[in-house]
C-alpha cells in the first residue's frame, strides 16, 4: 500500500515539474529563438527550419559594432552565410541592419555633392541618391587590415568598408573569432576588408589593382611588410561567379609582373565574413596606436602609416 502511494506522489511531482518547466520555456524564450523570430518577421530568413539551424546568437562585442557595413556583415554571419554580392538598399524597410548603411551612403553622397556644387542638402536629392543605386560587395586580404581599409576608403566609388576575418578553418566550429584568436593562428582566418562600392564609379579590376599596389611584395607567403603569420596572407575572394573570374584575371595580371616569381595571393570564393571588434573599424582614421589621425577623404594621396 505504501509503495503504491509513493509511486502516485512521485508521478504527480514529476508532472508538476514538467508543467513548471514548460511554463518557464514559454515565458523565457532563448536568445536564438528571439533572434529567429526577428529575422523571419523581417523577411531576412531563408525558410523557417533552415534559419533556425543557421542562426547563431551574437557575442557581446557584436552589440558594440556601429560601423554600417560591419553591422550588415554581422547580420549575415549570424545567419551562417556570406555577405551577398549585391546589397539591395531597398531592404532597409525589411532588415534594420541595412538602415545604417543607407544613412551612411546618403550622408556621404550629399556631402560630396555639396562639395562639388555647393548645393544645400534637401530631401529630393536624398531620394535620387538612394533610388536604383547598385551596391556591390567584394572582399580583399592585403595584410594588416588597418592600412588597406584606409586605402579603399580613399578610393572614389567606394561607398563603405569594414574590417574582419574570413577563410577560417571551419565556419561551423570557429564562429565569431576575435582579434586575439585570429592572431594566434589557430582559427585559420585571415585579416580582410569588406568593400561596398558602386560599379559604375569604380571597377572590381581597379579595386584589385589598389590592393596589389598596397602589398609591397605579393610573392611572399604569409607576410606583408613586417607582419608575418597566416592571418596576414593575401587573397581575392569573389562574392559571385563573375567576380571570381575577375579575381583570377587580376591575379594573372599581377603574376605576370613578377617575372617568374610566383604571386602567393590566394583566389577563392568568399565565405562568411566575421566583422572585427569596433575598436578595429576605421582604426587609422581614429588615430591608430599613436593617436595621429589619418584622413579618409576621397582622392587623398597622403602616405598611409600602417600603425598610425
Amino acid at each position: 500500500g505504501r509503495r503504491f502511494i509513493i509511486i502516485i506522489i512521485c508521478h504527480v511531482n514529476m508532472m508538476s515539474l514538467l508543467l513548471i518547466l514548460q511554463l518557464i520555456s514559454l515565458l523565457s524564450p532563448s536568445v536564438n529563438a528571439l533572434a529567429i523570430q526577428r529575422v523571419v518577421a523581417a523577411g531576412g530568413g531563408r525558410g523557417g527550419s533552415q534559419s533556425q539551424q543557421q542562426l547563431r546568437s551574437r557575442p557581446k562585442f557584436y552589440s558594440d559594432i556601429i560601423s554600417p557595413l560591419a553591422q550588415i556583415a554581422a547580420y549575415h554571419a549570424c545567419l551562417g552565410e556570406q555577405v551577398p554580392s549585391v546589397l539591395d538598399i531597398m531592404n532597409i524597410k525589411k532588415i534594420p541592419e541595412y538602415e545604417s548603411l543607407a544613412a551612411h551612403i546618403i550622408f556621404n553622397n550629399n556631402k560630396q555633392k555639396q562639395e562639388q556644387e555647393e548645393q544645400p542638402e534637401d530631401d529630393s536629392f536624398q531620394a535620387i541618391t538612394t533610388t536604383g543605386q547598385v551596391i556591390t560587395t567584394a572582399t580583399f586580404a592585403g595584410g594588416c587590415f588597418w592600412g588597406i581599409q584606409l586605402a579603399f576608403d580613399r578610393e572614389p566609388g567606394v561607398l563603405a568598408t569594414c574590417v574582419g576575418y574570413t577563410q577560417g578553418n571551419n565556419d561551423t566550429t570557429c564562429t565569431f573569432p576575435t582579434y586575439s584568436e585570429v592572431c594566434s593562428e589557430e582559427t585559420g582566418h585571415t585579416e580582410a576588408c569588406l568593400v561596398a562600392y558602386d560599379p559604375i564609379l569604380v571597377s572590381y579590376s581597379r579595386l584589385a589593382e589598389l590592393m596589389f599596389d598596397f602589398i609591397p611584395d605579393p610573392t611572399m607567403l604569409n607576410r606583408v611588410g613586417k607582419d608575418r603569420g597566416t592571418q596576414y596572407r593575401t587573397g581575392l575572394y569573389g562574392h559571385s561567379n563573375e567576380q571570381f573570374k575577375m579575381a583570377h584575371i587580376a591575379f594573372d595580371r599581377e603574376n605576370r609582373m613578377w617575372f617568374g616569381r610566383e604571386v602567393m595571393t590566394e583566389v577563392k570564393h568568399a565565405t562568411i565574413f566575421w566583422p572585427a571588434e569596433e575598436h578595429h573599424q576605421c582604426y587609422l582614421e581614429k588615430g591608430g596606436r599613436y593617436g595621429r589621425s589619418q584622413i579618409s577623404d576621397k582622392g587623398c594621396n597622403d602616405e598611409i602609416r600602417c600603425y598610425g
